[in-house]
């Protein structure tokens, strides 16, 4: 029997994640459970076919390339991206810092570590700040660390002081106020109560060339009177075309059931305004994450069709991807990252914890959690 580098457990970890968070209960995962892709067996790695089961459903395409959720989690983020520095990277108020110059959402009042500052990242008082937004209109509110799938996202009311400081006492620490994006009016016909944003892809690869994944792109939108456009608040995804032309097949969380974007939303023949721009801004943004290799971009189209940088993550989903656009790496890309991640060895630091290491003689390990380090 051969020995797979992912373990026991690391498998049911993978498994119980597929289940709980991208499987509708009423898939039947064990159909093709015990059935292994060829592909990522020959790079050591046991991958179930049942992922190939259930995404080639919705999207018709049949691979043994589909990555499973425990070898994507704990095996190539980890070797792509240094998670020592991903708490850094993932601060949105950091944006305005980081990415200077590129247009993205107007910020009204940041609140850092505990500490309000205004747009520019000058410290403020909390009187201030409650100033900055008394009689504001069309803003969001959003924490800034430690978020997703659009936690705690919410139409900002800045009606009055009483209000304002109920919002701010919420939130407590770490936390935006930020002007709704204007966006395009075939953007908006798709949803008029989300900002609806694509998701593009770029990777490092071993040569230093930043390049962007062709053909899984996807946009995202929210539900009816949905202020967040994330598939699991209740909207839909569709897959984007290199040439910004959208599917019509409409992917919905944790549901067989598919929609089309003609005869459920009406719309017909769509296409993403300027969407060869929104690539060339990616490809550019990257060049700021010195630190990770693999990045997934929230970009908008604002109402003059100029794309809006929104959000990176170092941490994106899979099952996003691959539910409407087929494995999440293909070709050489995927080679070269499997090359990559199968020779990562795994060492096991005195606290029971795995940490990944390329072959140094010493562990390092910062506040417990996995290290990678080329």
């Amino acid at each position: 029997m051969q020995s797979f580098i992912n373990t026991s457990k690391e498998l049911f970890y993978g498994d119980r994640y597929f289940r709980d968070h991208v499987a509708p209960d009423d898939f039947d995962y064990m159909a093709h459970k015990k059935e292994v892709s060829p592909y990522f067996a020959q790079h050591g790695f046991k991958v179930s076919m049942m992922y190939n089961d259930y995404f080639s459903r919705l999207n018709r395409i049949c691979s043994d390339r589909y990555m499973s959720m425990d070898l994507y989690y704990m095996y190539v983020l980890p070797c792509l991206n240094r998670r020592d520095m991903q708490r850094a990277y993932a601060d949105k108020n950091a944006y305005t810092e980081l990415f200077a110059g590129i247009k993205q959402p107007e910020c009204i009042v940041k609140n850092t570590n505990g500490f309000f500052r205004d747009t520019y990242g000058a410290h403020i008082s909390t009187d201030v700040a409650m100033s900055l937004c008394i009689g504001v209109e069309e803003c969001i509110i959003k924490p800034t660390v430690e978020t997703g799938d659009g936690v705690g996202v919410e139409k900002f009311d800045g009606s009055s002081k009483q209000r304002i400081d109920s919002q701010f006492s919420k939130y407590e620490s770490d936390f935006v106020v930020q002007k709704c994006v204007r966006q395009h009016e075939k953007m908006a016909s798709l949803n008029t109560s989300s900002l609806n944003s694509m998701r593009l892809m770029t990777y490092r690869a071993l040569d230093g060339s930043i390049n962007f994944l062709s053909g899984k792109t996807f946009l995202r939108v929210g539900g009816k009177g949905s202020c967040k456009d994330n598939v699991s608040a209740g909207g839909g995804m569709m897959h984007v075309d290199d040439d910004g032309k959208v599917s019509d097949t409409v992917v919905r969380y944790k549901s067989m059931e598919l929609q089309s974007l003609k005869y459920d939303y009406g719309v017909e023949d769509f296409y993403v305004p300027n969407f060869a721009d929104a690539v060339s801004l990616v490809l550019k943004l990257h060049e700021k994450m010195w630190y990770c290799d693999f990045c997934g971009w929230d970009i908008a189209i604002g109402e003059d069709g100029t794309p809006i940088f929104v959000e990176v993550n170092v941490v994106p989903a899979c099952e996003s991807v691959q539910q409407g656009s087929g494995p999440i790496f293909e070709g050489w890309m995927l080679d070269e990252i499997m090359a990559r991640v199968s020779k990562v060895k795994k060492l096991t630091a005195e606290v029971s914890l795995r940490v990944f290491k390329p072959g140094f003689d010493h562990i390092i390990q910062t506040r417990g959690e996995p290290y990678f380090t080329r």
